[in-house]
Order: structure tokens, then sequence, then C-alpha cells
């Protein structure tokens, strides 16, 4: 996904000044009115739209602030619907309707696009597949009160911004919106909102429409009307166990998956790209494998008579959680090469781990280990972990294992060892290796070599599992839990009205734009606002009432 800034050059300003000024049009006090100069048709084909954004920035509920942001809805993740109402206020701000009812199934068009549920104002067309919502309220919202601040400025409770950002015209002489607005400030931001206001001149016979693609909160109003409408309600993310991956999934030959008895854990990853999990011909997974969720099943997945189990699309992908290490471990005492027998009984900071050939160590009690720089273990080194004990390893640098090293073998105990790789780095498991713990690497690169045996779950952003390697998924006892940091973000989704469907539109008549955007889940967000209309802002509203 493209996440390059929305925003460009303020130079750009002056220039849509410029040529709006330079424009025959006259200022519209209201969508639908006849105030403006129909010379308008001069300004259609521009390569660049300009718009303006209006920013708010929330502190978010953690930190204690707003209550709707990285706050979990009560029946869980989903799209929530109408939690504003069909109606903008007389300031042309939304209005509270709830707190929002779950999606349990889309409303549709005949060509399968994502579609509003029916309204009054919005006609239903032939092969339009109604949708069904939950009967109880998702409070995915706190309440009239907290979405009152949401879009509007309110001082002490978010801070304004404008920008401006742009529609840039493609070669299908279509136009299109595309980016994030999580860095629209010019630092990265994952509790905001965003508002677009533009006009555009109706010409019924374009078969205009309107489309978003988008990971997070969207709404759009035509006229002040409720025309697409794409809420969330988030909650905790709790790892439950198996492979996740953000990117490729590679098995070499006679490399095998399978899982422990009791365990549930799959493969999964979040790209959808074809081929991405490529299972050489005498590889094979026990169990189920997911590709992301706008992936095909069919072509996900190279050698799919190796897949035991059932191969699907991930619902929603998953979170790839920002690890935060451990701060009560005072500064760094430097590097650490423990001697042969050693016993780790403390918490420690170190600048670099080596443990030398065949030398074996032994954590006893409840330990963290943060190594700052790179984590390795020589030929033949053991790290073993005693009865009752646990070990913590916080590692920032490269981690590599050597050919029959081992971690926790005598153990056999998953739950006795958690590795958590901080930096986008290596993770190499060497030849004849045994690891069991369980791995948490969202930036790295896993590669376990030949013959290679872990037990335990594993995320990474990418998997590699070579010759006559086994995984066997143990799932953890408890899932993992990486705090009020990693939130399920919103499935992509991408919704579309089509402008003859809205009733009262009229030929040739100017139309206020309203777009409504959230990103109120703690996790990286991008928009995509696609439309064919051609008459993008030829004419201006007044500014923000309650933002000015």
């Amino acid at each position: 996904m493209d996440r390059r800034t929305l925003t460009r050059h303020v130079s750009l300003a002056a220039a849509a000044g410029a040529a709006l000024a330079a424009a025959p049009i006259r200022n519209a006090c209201a969508s639908g009115t006849d105030e403006y100069d129909e010379n308008y048709i001069t300004h259609i084909g521009r390569d660049h739209v300009p718009v303006i954004a209006y920013h708010l920035d929330f502190t978010p509920a953690r930190d204690g602030g707003h209550p709707d942001f990285g706050t979990p809805a009560l029946n869980g993740r989903g799209w929530q619907m109408n939690i504003m109402a069909d109606d903008l206020d007389q300031d042309w701000f939304p209005v509270f309707r709830s707190t929002g009812y779950q999606e349990i199934s889309p409303w549709t068009d005949a060509n399968s696009n994502l579609i509003m549920e029916s309204r009054p104002y919005v006609a239903s067309m032939p092969g339009d597949t109604p949708g069904s919502l939950e009967n109880t309220p998702g409070n995915a919202i706190t309440g009239p009160s907290s979405f009152a601040s949401l879009f509007r400025y309110t001082p002490g409770v978010n801070t304004f911004s404008q920008h401006l950002v742009e529609f840039q015209r493609q070669q299908d002489s279509t136009y299109l919106m595309s980016g994030t607005f999580d860095d629209l400030t010019g630092a990265e931001d994952h509790s905001y909102t965003v508002m677009l206001d533009f006009g555009f001149v109706h010409e019924a016979d374009q078969n205009a429409y309107f489309e978003f693609d988008t990971n997070g909160e969207a709404w759009m109003f035509v006229d002040g009307k409720l025309v697409m409408d794409d809420g969330w309600g988030t909650e905790e993310y709790f790892f439950n166990g198996g492979i996740a991956s953000d990117g490729a999934i590679d098995m070499g030959q006679d490399a095998h998956v399978q899982t422990a008895p009791g365990s549930s854990g799959a493969v999964s990853t979040n790209s959808s790209d074809p081929g991405i999990v490529d299972l050489d011909q005498s590889s094979y997974v026990d169990g189920d494998v997911y590709v992301g969720p706008d992936g095909d099943p069919a072509t996900g997945v190279s050698n799919p008579a190796g897949v035991s189990g059932t191969i699907d699309t991930l619902q929603y992908p998953v979170p790839m959680p920002d690890l935060n290490p451990p701060d009560d471990l005072g500064p760094a005492t430097g590097s650490l090469s423990p001697a042969d027998g050693s016993l780790i009984g403390a918490d420690m900071h170190v600048t670099k781990f080596t443990l030398q050939n065949s030398r074996s160590v032994t954590v006893s009690g409840n330990v963290r280990i943060l190594c700052d720089g790179a984590f390795s273990m020589k030929i033949g080194s053991h790290l073993n972990i005693a009865p009752g004990s646990r070990l913590e390893l916080w590692i920032g640098g490269a981690v590599d294992i050597s050919q029959n090293a081992t971690i926790n073998a005598a153990g056999m105990d998953p739950d006795q060892c958690y590795i958590y790789v901080l930096g986008d780095v290596d993770v190499r498991y060497g030849n004849d290796c045994i690891v069991y713990a369980h791995t948490i690497a969202p930036l790295a690169r896993f590669w376990a070599q030949q013959r290679v045996q872990i037990f335990g779950s594993l995320i990474a952003a990418e998997v590699n599992l070579g010759q006559q390697s086994v995984f066997t998924i143990v799932d953890p006892s408890t899932p993992i839990n990486f705090g009020d940091d990693v939130w399920w973000p919103p499935n992509p989704r991408r919704e579309r009205i089509d402008l003859n469907r809205i009733d009262g539109l009229e030929s040739r008549h100017p139309y206020r734009v309203q777009v409504f955007f959230a990103n109120r889940n703690m996790a990286p967000s991008y928009f995509n606002l696609h439309t064919n209309v051609r008459t993008l802002n030829v004419l201006q509203f007044p500014g923000r009432r309650g933002m000015d």
C-alpha cells in the first residue's frame, strides 16, 4: 500500500487561490443553489485539484485524553454503522445518532460493490443485495458528548490545523486522492480526525460516483445527507499462537509445519500477493493457511496440495505490534559472554550477548535480558531454563543461533521463553538447532536453515523454513498481550456511492461534499478517494464555522 502523505507543498495554496480567482465563479452559500457561472466547463480536465483538509489532533484515552481514541468497542471489532445521523447540523457538522450497530453482512450492488444501507433519499437499484446489522448497540463511541468534539475544534480536547491535499487526474480521466493522513502535520500520528470540504457540479449524464478505499473510518455527505457510512469498533489485540507473517512464507524441501495436540494455531500472512506462501513440492503444512484479506486462496499458495487443512483469506490483517522494551533495567553494562556453566538469576541490560562454542548457561527464576545489539550463540552452545523459571529476551540487533545450538531444549516448554526482536534485522537459526520459545519479531526476517526444530509460535515480517526443518506450533498457554498500544485495525474496505441514486440532485447544479475521516485505532491508516466527477471544486464554499 502506498503510504505517501496526501499533503503537498504550501506553494500549491497560492496556485489554487490564483486558479479560483481567475475562474468566473461566485461563492455558493449552500448546496443545490445555482449561484455560479456555467463557464465551469472550462475548468474540467485539471491535472491537480486542491482541497483543504481540516485536521484535529487528539490525546488518546490511555494518556488521559479523549475516551473514543484507543478504546475497545463493547462487542469487539467490526464495522459499525449508524454512528452518524443522516443529516448534518445547521453548521454542516455531523450529528450523533448511536454508538454504532455492528455489520453482520454488507449491502452490495449488482457489481458486488459495497454500498450504504438504503435510505429514503438513496434509491435502490436492480441487483442490490441487502445486508444486516446486529440488534444491540456496539458502543464504538462513548456517547453524544464525546462525539461532539470528534470533528469540531474544542479547546482543551483537540488541536486544530489546516492543510492542503489534492486529487490527481488519472490516465482514464478519473481523479484519485491517495495516501495517508497519518503524517499530515509532519509527525506520525494515529489519533486524529480529518474533514474534507469541497464542491462539484452535478452532471447527471456522466454516471458519476465516489468511492472510498481505506482501513480507517470514513463517512461522506452530499448536500448535507449521509451517503457512505463506514464506522469501526476496535478491540485490543492478543496473539493466540501459530505462525503470522507480514509478508512472504517460504518452505524448502521437506520442510514441515505441524500443530501440537491441544493447539489451534494456523499459518497466515497479511500479504495478498499470488504465491506469497511458497511451499516446495515436498514440504507441507498440517493445518490451515490464510492469505491477506484481499488475497485469493486459489493463487496465494504455490502448492495447495501441501496443505492438509483449509486455505482461506484473513478477515482482518494480523497486527504487527510496536514492541516496547522494558525501561526499568538501568543503563547497559557492556558486552556479556557468560562462562561455561554460568547461572543467570537476575535481570540485566547489556550491549551485546555472545555465548561461545559449546558453552552452557542456565537461567533460574524469572529473568529479563535486554540486549541493545547483536545476540549470538556459537556452535553447540546451550541456553537452558531451569524448571519453574521463565526468560524474556529483548533483542535490538541481529539474532544468530549457530548450528547445533539449543534454547530451552531440556525444559521443552515454549512458555518458559519469550524472544522479542525489536528491529528490522535478520533472525537466523543455523543447521540442526533446537528452540522451544515464542518469538515475536514483527519487523524481522526469520530464517531457519536445515533440519532446525522449533516449538512455539512466531510473528515475523518474513518467514523462511529451510530443508527438513520442522516447526511445531505450540500455542502460548496465555495469549500474548502487547499492551494498550496494539489494537485490531479495520479491515481494508471499499465502498461506493453512485450519484444518480441520490434523490433531488439536479443536473448542472453545484453541491457540497464533506468527507469525515478518523483514525481512532492506534495503528497506521491509509485513505483513497476515487471519483469520475469532472467538476471537482470548481466553486468554493464558506470557511468552516466552529473551526475558523
